[in-house]
């Protein structure tokens, strides 16, 4: 596959080319849109990698001209742009750049994308890993793929048909002219009707020959096939009967339907219309399958003939459909992986002041035991730890690592959950109430997939409880059975209940009752996947008026050995006071750990990023170096990298704080160079724990 990689930036352009390269396509560099749109009507590329900013031509303008251009329209385009781009110009980019859409909708079912707009067809935020470049190139040179052979296919029916039809009208002429000469030879008759029912035979389409009348004449053995398959109480091949009160009595198509096509077929035996065609649903065993019908007309010396052709697309819708939910699985995979860079984002950022505060709440408490405000420090500390949790439950539920099974508290997951919902809960006045059972043993589980499945279950109830009238009520139940050594969790709710055929469909991949918008029809689907991954069931018993209750059994079964924690190291105080260097750009961080240190007796000095640490650590020798992860100019690995090479015997000295943790590079470099870590936020506690331990074990 080709690809033409759009950038006048030469470091960031090289990255990309790289990157495909190693997939093994062929790429194509221009630095300006002029050279892009030159390059595309020559090299003609599969794919053209777009960049926003063009030194000459606006991005947008370019990928308007090369869908305008019909010898580039069918090319892909992906826009890539910095993160900073609002989410306006990402719509810009994907719809038509900022004149609008340059063409309406077309009434083509596999028309492609860039038949129907003249926008980029996939939008990327730099800086995007390789990994997930390689996916979306993969992904939509699949898709494009896809659709042009669902066109050929489309094209080849439509030949097909079109070419049966003509050898049908050449048939049905000669077979006239050899009734007009019947009187010369019988036999030539006999052998023009053979040669009719032969042609018709051999069609895969079902066809039906009518009269002026409407009445069937003929019909081919694909027609028979179909009366036998559905069991129509009429005569074997139907001819004789009159078409529309036949077709009518068929006992799977919907009543519209046949309506419009007893009525289409009315028009053209009338002369209203040369021809009619449409499409039809049938449902047989509630799966549905989908014709489409062609009538034609044929007027000849002994009156008018209609060949009515039926043509079984199923297979063609269901590659729409197969092409359709592929195109949400991308968009689902593109926003999950959006959600969890975002929210590692702001754990960082909440985790800092969230630090901050702790330490210093704990220092306030050391330092006004008796205090008069001594309640309102415990207050205070308790609504902090209550943050950091909440913060810890969203990181679990973002945390995209390969489910590790472990000993799993169900109420502890029931209770996480709840921390989650517990505000959009009480927005809409919805009352919980649990009922958790205290003899629940451990199950072996992946805690944050199970969270995954009550929050998901719980936001359901909500907003099945969104337009229903007070009292609005969610009750959590838990249960154990030992005889089946099972445990059980319900999620009830008082809402209106589902009705007996969603409830049919309810677990189904993209099946949503929701606006579109609001849901895709993936939750429930997930939420069974995973509860059966643990061998576990979920099914939903409700009747409409009288609520739902969905139930989740999991078996309790052999589990993982629990990890044994190491015993501590003794925190015996150091010999004598420590030197301490603290690398950190929250200012708050620096001062409150400082200040605890510093209590202890130790001498502290700050940095606030690497450089300056570096600028100390070479006029003094620090006995331990508590360092911040991420910072502005040189950040921690940077720093702990050039030592290295310049004072090798620091290395030991270090320990990492990171409130970093949803990060798989920051993950990597610490199990990497396998130093004491500090996870953010810590009490003033377990900082002076950390410290001490590290002092004795380098003693």
């Amino acid at each position: 596959m080709k690809i033409l990689n759009v950038d006048a930036n030469d470091s960031s352009r090289y990255a990309k080319s790289r990157a495909l390269q190693r997939a093994g396509f062929q790429v194509r560099e221009a630095t300006s849109g002029e050279a892009a749109l030159y390059l595309a009507t020559v090299e003609q590329p599969d794919l053209v990698l777009l960049d926003a900013k063009l030194p000459d031509i606006d991005s947008f303008a370019v990928c308007r001209r090369l869908k305008g251009n019909p010898a580039t329209a069918a090319v892909m385009v992906v826009q890539m742009s910095v993160s900073s781009v609002e989410d306006q110009s990402r719509m810009r980019g994907l719809e038509a750049g900022p004149e609008g859409p340059k063409s309406g909708p077309t009434d083509d079912p596999i028309s492609t994308p860039t038949q129907s707009r003249q926008g980029a067809d996939a939008y990327l935020t730099e800086f995007v890993r390789p990994e997930d470049l390689i996916a979306t190139v993969t992904g939509l040179l699949r898709l494009r793929q896809t659709e042009v052979e669902l066109r050929q296919t489309r094209d080849a029916l439509e030949e097909r048909v079109q070419q049966r039809t003509t050898e049908l009208q050449r048939a049905i002429r000669a077979l006239r002219r050899q009734n007009a000469r019947r009187t010369a030879s019988e036999k030539a008759v006999r052998e023009a009707y053979r040669l009719l029912q032969s042609t018709l035979d051999a069609l895969s389409s079902h066809v039906v020959i009518l009269d002026e009348t409407g009445t069937i004449l003929e019909v081919n053995a694909s027609w028979r096939d179909f009366i036998a398959v559905h069991g129509l109480p009429a005569p074997f091949d139907s001819r004789g009967l009159a078409f529309d009160e036949f077709f009518t009595t068929v006992p799977d198509i919907d009543v519209v339907s046949a309506q419009a096509v007893v009525r289409g077929t009315r028009e053209v035996l009338t002369r209203q219309r040369a021809t009619f065609a449409c499409e039809y649903v049938c449902r047989r065993d509630a799966e549905p399958y989908w014709f489409f019908v062609r009538v034609t007309r044929f007027d000849g010396p002994e009156g008018g003939r209609i060949v009515v052709v039926f043509e079984n697309i199923t297979e063609t819708k269901r590659a729409e459909e197969t092409l359709r939910h592929q195109q949400e699985a991308l968009y689902q995979s593109e926003r999950l992986a959006s959600m969890g860079a975002l929210l590692a984002s702001v754990a960082h950022e909440l985790n800092n002041p969230l630090a901050v505060a702790h330490m210093q709440l704990d220092l306030l408490a050391e330092e006004l035991p008796d205090s008069a405000v001594r309640d309102h420090i415990t207050e205070l500390q308790q609504v902090t730890e209550r943050c950091i949790r909440i913060v810890q439950n969203f990181l679990t539920l973002a945390r995209r690592n390969p489910p590790q099974r472990t000993p799993v508290q169900l109420n502890a997951v029931v209770q996480a959950a709840l921390e989650l919902v517990a505000h959009a809960l009480h927005l809409d006045n919805v009352v919980v109430h649990q009922e958790l059972a205290d003899d629940l043993p451990l199950i072996g589980a992946d805690a944050s997939q199970l969270q995954q499945v009550v929050v998901n279950l719980i936001l359901n109830a909500q907003q099945a409880l969104h337009d229903t009238a007070e009292p609005r009520c969610v009750r959590l139940t838990t249960r154990y059975d030992a005889a089946r050594a099972r445990v059980t969790l319900e999620v009830a709710d008082t809402g209106p209940g589902i009705p007996l055929a969603v409830q049919a469909r309810i677990f189904e991949p993209f099946f949503t009752t929701k606006p579109v918008g609001v849901g895709t029809g993936l939750g429930l689907s997930v939420c069974q996947g995973i509860i059966e991954s643990h061998g576990g069931t979920i099914h939903v018993v409700s009747q409409p008026g009288h609520g739902a209750v969905f139930c989740i059994e999991l078996p309790v079964a052999a589990m993982p050995a629990p990890d044994i924690p190491e015993p501590a190291m003794p925190l015996s105080p150091p010999i004598a006071p420590a030197t301490i260097l603290i690398v950190d750009d929250e200012i708050g961080i620096t001062r409150g750990l400082a200040r605890i240190l510093r209590r202890d007796g130790h001498q502290v000095d700050t940095a606030s990023n690497g450089r300056q640490a570096l600028a100390l650590l070479q006029t003094q020798v620090y006995d331990l170096i508590l360092c911040d992860l991420r910072m502005p100019e040189l950040d921690g690995p940077g720093l702990y990298h050039a030592l290295e090479s310049r004072q090798p015997e620091a290395l030991p000295r270090f320990i990492f704080l990171t409130g970093d943790t949803l990060s798989p590079e920051a993950e990597a470099f610490l199990d990497r160079v396998g130093v004491p870590r500090l996870i953010k936020p810590f009490s003033a506690a377990e900082g002076r724990n950390a410290v001490r331990q590290a002092l004795y074990a380098l003693r």
